[in-house]
């Protein structure tokens, strides 16, 4: 090729390809890249007086600016360069506006985000037809939507009202609310609204009327920025004025089940009808509901009216003229008169309720009666209900009170006052203050009574009746009281305070009168006496300090009924004799009232009993003198026999008595548990001790100690000598009474008891490998079970055992005494574990100590008192036992080589030892290898080591390892100090073999048919064939063997036999082939055989047999 040539025709094709990409569309020519973000749109239209916001995110993107461009549908650049300016990292906005809109930056104002004169544009006048879409993308980045361009339909229009009333057409007020795309034309301000226009059709269902009309109403604001909510209020009365012939409409121009369709569009661009949305107002009568609630406390008329709901946002009034100028009224009845009420009155409770409520107020009185003036209720006394009734339009509603009967209870009755608690709701008129009535006297009645402003009303009569049924006449400056206990609780606390119309420990009734609702309640009530009493009926009549407890029941010291009051200095106690005569005297120094107005005091005085036989059978007498003849109280005063108990009378060492007296003459003071000091003595070893007792609680006279047999419980100075057995004696003396023939004297008596504290026979206990012997490396276990020494119950005690040794001079002259522990606190078990080689004389060396081989130990215990009280020695005799010391080897009695082995030694004269040696070689390797077996468990004799049995040439030294080679012995050898025949350093050996030749071992594992290709072939007549047989060792050492088969026809007759020798490695396999060419069809046998050599027909495999089928 001339490479000149090949230059121009290079230089020819750029140019054509210039050329063809000159009349490309520049859409086309953009380079595709995957969208990475997305357009936002302020709005979904574009039209020429409105702008949008554009909003483009590319997460992650740098850049201060990105271009975008806008297109016609042809795809053509009508504005080519939209640059949008980054508010935020990935966050770019840029503004487009209408082809009317001057200039954009004052149109959108300061609501902007970026500078409209910078990042907007304006659709070129001219280039862009109404009612096409128009797309906007971002060079780049593949990233595109759209928009239209051109006037929508509102998306949404909604009435606050859909049913309107055919009355009050020209106050009802209906609410608009149009979303209108066209009309939010700024994106970044609120806009001040537009025109909008309701086409109207009306069509009457009852008459089948039909008109039409256009309303052009001006919305206001838009709700919010870039909401395109915009609303309007006009009435009803907007809407009929401008349907076509509505005044010529017979019955009025509105009526009951009318239908409105209305079709909303905005005046933006003109009036284009395809451009609305519909909805509907159904015109209804709807009937208002009368409810009327009548109460003690006012009463309330609710006009439930949807059709006078003319404002929905703020209340209303009923509708106080009609059409025709006809005032409208509401008309309320009560006791025969009705007032007309005018309307307008009747105020709606919250905005578009419905409801309209006026409340008429009640008071009692002497009639029934209803002021139509100043419209108020009165209530006339002794009705058990009342009516009123009230009328709106067509619809009644009434309302009935029904008074209560009042419940009374009884909050407190003395003679001072009488306090009555009467639930009433009849009296709680005003529910925002504390009701109240006022008290006269007349006749001895008692009158609670108000006023109606001019006269008296009353409404409790109450009269005192005693308990035979007379009248008690009420002084006429007796003090009343009648109040409500809190605001509207219906509650009132009647007090009646007269310290001469009741007397104490009478029963009068109180019978109320109730003039509500001519209701009569009888109250019983009983007078609290006045009286004193003590906190006991008896008291001990022995010397000492004695506290009386005193309430006196008095309301008349209770002075000041908003506080607590005192009795100081008044009340007397005296002591006198069994024929009344005052012996002592003393003056309460203050009694306190137990609560505020409770007229209950309470004290009490600690007085000293003397010791005055005069007191016996005496009393104690506690009186008020300016009450003497009712405030007067007595109690007796003797001796009481004491009792004395303790339990249990038989008790060992550690165990608890438990020691109780029972004497109301030691219970001085009722109001708190008291203590007592009693001595206890042990009769045969230590002297005299004190135990307190203490109450079992106030007033009981019960007084109990416990006191454990225990040095811890027990005087210091019992250490010495508290011992079982011995016996301790409890003594009380008991201050008793006699009488004589003139009076009475005290005497007293001397309770005992006796407590034994027993001994308990010891018991000794020696736990060895071998009961009755013991080894000489062994460590063996001594227990002591004796109570006795059981001397402190909360701490481990000690007991002491003796030892002797046969052969040993030292032992037999002085033996061993050795200290056990108690193994807890009170168990009365000691023990002590003793290694046999640490007694003192023992030798230290186990072969030393094979001397000793068959003689005795001998080990004793001092019980110093059995169970009869008698001083013994146990011993326990045990023969010093060499024994055998024996090697075993597991898991079996064999080992592989790569295989553990466990070697057990065990040896019970060295119990305790906790490890020895053995000795360790192989056929192959009979060097001596040490190796240290670990005593298993404690003082058992029996220790143990892991071994692992390897290689040779895997052998590492030091490791627990012994090195042999399959076919091997591997010798265990144990030097035992002793073995039971006394003799020293005597080697134990045992020994296994390494391998283990299998009884059978060879294995004919599978039989085929190939063809001569070695491939899987079903044998067929004529054909050779060859039988294949897989024979494995699976011994673990090599093995010669023969191979033989014999193949048998149908008929069972030998048509081929084969023999080959083999040698395997052990778990070798290895598959033979041999050859035949079967004549006849049918099933033939293959049996196999393996043996040693033709020679030796020894079976080295089970004989194998399987059958094969020739086609």
């Amino acid at each position: 090729m001339n490479p000149v040539k090949s230059k121009s025709i290079y230089k020819s094709i750029s140019i054509i390809i210039l050329l063809a990409l000159s009349i490309i569309p520049a859409t086309l020519l953009t380079t595709t890249v995957k969208a990475q973000g997305t357009i936002t749109l302020s709005s979904g239209n574009l039209h020429p007086t409105k702008a949008i916001e554009i909003r483009v995110d590319i997460p992650g993107l740098t850049a201060n600016e990105i271009t975008l461009r806008v297109l016609d549908p042809a795809g053509n650049a009508i504005i080519p360069n939209l640059i949008a300016r980054s508010v935020a990292t990935g966050v770019y906005y840029a503004y487009l506006g209408g082809e009317d809109i001057q200039n954009l930056a004052e149109f959108l104002g300061a609501g902007a985000k970026v500078d409209p004169s910078q990042y907007g544009a304006m659709i070129p006048r001219g280039r862009v037809s109404l009612g096409t879409t128009l797309t906007i993308e971002v060079l780049g980045y593949g990233i595109s939507t759209t928009v239209y361009y051109g006037y929508v339909a509102p998306t949404s229009v909604k009435f606050d009202r859909d049913v309107v009333p055919t009355r009050r057409i020209n106050e009802y007020e209906i609410t608009l609310t149009v979303v209108d795309q066209d009309l939010n034309l700024n994106p970044v301000a609120v806009d001040q609204g537009g025109n909008i226009i309701l086409n109207l059709r009306l069509i009457g269902t009852a008459d089948g009327f039909y008109a039409e009309g256009q309303l052009q109403l001006q919305v206001g604001s838009e709700s919010k920025v870039n909401s395109a909510e915009f609303s309007v209020r006009f009435t009803v009365q907007d809407l009929i004025d401008v349907l076509q012939g509505i005044e010529d409409r017979e019955g009025g121009p509105l009526k009951k089940g009318d239908v409105i369709l209305i079709d909303v569009a905005s005046d933006v661009g003109g009036n284009d009808n395809t451009k609305t949305i519909s909805t509907k107002i159904t015109a209804d009568y709807r009937y208002p509901t009368v409810k009327v609630s009548f109460t003690q406390q006012g009463i309330t008329i609710d006009v439930e009216s949807p059709d006078d709901n003319v404002r929905s946002r703020a209340p209303d009034t009923l509708q106080s003229v009609d059409e025709q100028g006809n005032n409208i009224y509401v008309y309320v009845s009560f006791a025969g008169r009705t007032c007309n009420v005018p309307a307008n009155l009747f105020q709606e409770t919250g905005s578009n309720t419905n409801v309209f409520r006026l409340t008429i107020p009640v008071a009692w009185g002497q009639q029934n009666a209803i002021d139509c003036d100043n419209l108020r209720v009165t209530l006339g006394v002794d009705k058990a209900s009342f009516t009123l009734s009230a009328t709106y339009l067509d619809r009644t509603g009434s309302g009935t009170y029904e008074t209560a009967k009042p419940e009374v209870t009884v909050q407190k009755q003395s003679p001072v006052n009488v306090i009555l608690l009467v639930n009433d709701r009849d009296i709680n008129v005003n529910p925002n203050s504390i009701d109240r009535l006022n008290s006269r006297v007349a006749g001895g009645v008692i009158y609670l009574y108000t006023t109606d402003g001019v006269n008296i009303v009353d409404i409790y009569e109450i009269s005192v009746y005693d308990d035979k049924g007379n009248f008690v006449r009420a002084p006429a400056d007796i003090n009343v009281a009648f109040f409500e206990t809190d605001f509207n609780s219906g509650v009132f606390r009647l007090i009646i305070s007269s310290p001469g119309l009741f007397t104490a420990g009478k029963s009068y009734t109180i019978k109320i009168k109730d003039h509500t609702g001519g209701y009569t309640v009888d109250v019983p009530v009983t007078i609290t006496p006045v009286e004193i009493k003590l906190d006991r009926s008896e008291y001990p009549a022995t010397p000492g300090g004695l506290t009386i407890y005193i309430t006196y029941s008095n309301d008349l010291y209770n002075i000041r009924p908003e506080r607590i009051d005192y009795i100081d200095d008044t009340v007397v106690v005296e002591i006198r004799d069994a024929n009344n005569n005052q012996l002592q005297q003393w003056v309460v120094q203050r009694l306190t009232e137990t609560d505020v107005d409770s007229g209950v005091f309470t004290g009490s005085i600690t007085i000293n009993i003397p010791l005055d036989d005069r007191v016996i059978e005496g009393k104690i007498v506690v009186y008020d003198p300016n009450y003497r003849e009712v405030a007067k109280a007595e109690a007796k005063l003797k001796i009481f026999d004491g009792s004395l108990k303790v339990e249990p009378s038989t008790v060992k060492m550690g165990d608890t008595i438990t020691i109780t007296i029972e004497d109301q003459d030691l219970n001085r003071d009722s109001q708190r548990a008291e203590e007592y000091n009693l001595q206890i003595l042990s009769s045969a070893r230590c002297g005299a001790m004190a135990v307190r007792l203490k109450e079992t609680g106030p007033n009981t006279g019960v007084f109990t100690a416990t006191l454990r047999v225990s040095l811890e419980d027990m005087p210091a100075a019992f250490a010495d000598c508290l011992r079982a057995p011995d016996t301790f004696t409890i003594t009380y003396s008991d201050v008793r009474e006699r009488e004589l023939i003139e009076g009475y004297t005290r005497y007293t008596m001397s309770l005992q008891a006796k407590v034994s504290l027993v001994s308990t026979t010891g018991t000794l206990d020696v736990k060895t490998a071998e009961e009755g012997y013991i080894g000489l490396d062994e460590t063996f276990t001594v227990t002591v079970k004796d109570v006795d020494l059981n001397l402190r119950a909360e701490q481990a005690d000690r007991a002491t055992v003796y030892i002797v040794v046969e052969g040993i001079r030292d032992l037999e002259i002085r033996p061993y005494e050795v200290q056990l522990d108690e193994t807890g606190s009170s168990t009365g078990v000691f023990t002590v574990q003793i290694r046999f080689r640490d007694i003192p004389g023992v030798p230290g060396d186990l072969t030393q100590r094979a001397s000793l081989v068959g003689k005795k130990v001998m080990i004793m215990y001092r019980d110093e008192a059995d169970a009869t009280g008698v001083a013994r020695v146990v011993q326990k005799i045990l023969t010093i036992k060499a024994y055998e010391p024996y090697i075993t080897v597991s898991p079996k009695d064999f080992v592989n080589v790569g295989e553990d082995i466990f070697i057990n030694v065990t040896d019970k004269n060295r119990a305790g030892a906790r490890t020895v040696d053995v000795i360790v070689k192989s056929t192959n390797y009979p060097m001596p290898i040490t190796l240290r077996a670990y005593e298993v468990g404690e003082n058992t004799g029996v220790f143990t080591t892991k071994v692992k049995v390897v290689d040779p040439s895997e052998w590492i030294f030091g490791a627990p390892q012994v090195p042999a080679l399959l076919g091997d012995t591997i010798t265990i050898t144990y030097i035992a100090p002793v073995n039971s025949a006394g003799q020293t350093n005597v080697p134990v050996t045992t020994s296994l073999v390494v391998g283990r030749y299998a009884p059978i071992p060879a294995k004919t594992e599978k039989v085929e048919t190939l063809d001569e290709y070695g491939k899987p072939v079903t044998p067929s007549v004529g054909k050779l064939t060859f039988v294949s047989v897989t024979v494995k060792n699976v011994d673990i050492v090599s093995r010669d063997m023969t191979v033989m088969v014999v193949v048998r026809d149908p008929d069972g007759v030998a048509v081929a036999m084969f023999f080959t020798t083999l040698t395997l490695s052990p778990g070798e396999s290895r598959a033979q082939g041999f050859g035949f060419i079967p004549a006849k069809a049918g099933t033939y046998s293959v049996e196999v055989y393996v043996v040693k050599s033709l020679a030796d027909r020894t079976v080295l495999a089970e004989p194998y047999s399987t059958s094969l089928n020739v086609v």
